[in-house]
C-alpha cells in the first residue's frame, strides 16, 4: 500500500502584504503614543505642586516695582507699587493713585 500524500491548508498564507500591513499599525501605534499621548497626560498637574500665576507690570497697569503685599479676609490681595495702591481680586486689577505720584512702600 502507498502512503497516503498529506496536504496542509493554511489559514492565512504568508506574504508581504500582511507584513507591510502589520509594520504600518505597528508605527501608527509608536507614533501616537510618542507625540499625541504627552499632550493628553500634560492636562494634569503634578500632585503638590502649586499653581503659580506670574503677572507683568502690563498685566496690572502699575509701576514696575512692589513693595509690600497684603491679603484681607475676603481674599482681596493689596499691593503696595510704586504708582499707587493695587488690588486685585482673584479676576482683575485695580490701580488707586496717590496724589503728587507719592509712592506707597508698605500695606497692612
Amino acid at each position: 500500500m502507498l502512503p497516503q500524500q498529506v496536504e496542509f491548508h493554511y489559514l492565512h498564507e504568508p506574504n508581504i502584504f500582511n507584513y507591510v500591513k502589520s509594520a504600518i499599525k505597528n508605527i501608527f501605534l509608536f507614533s501616537w503614543v510618542v507625540f499625541f499621548l504627552p499632550f493628553v497626560t500634560k492636562a494634569q498637574d503634578p500632585i503638590g505642586v502649586p499653581q503659580v500665576t506670574s503677572y507683568g507690570g502690563l498685566d496690572y497697569g502699575g509701576g514696575t516695582q512692589n513693595w509690600g503685599i497684603t491679603q484681607d479676609h475676603d481674599g482681596i490681595i493689596y499691593i503696595a507699587n510704586n504708582e499707587g495702591l493695587l488690588t486685585f481680586n482673584g479676576t482683575y486689577w485695580k490701580l488707586y493713585p496717590f496724589p503728587n505720584k507719592t509712592i506707597l512702600r508698605s500695606v497692612k
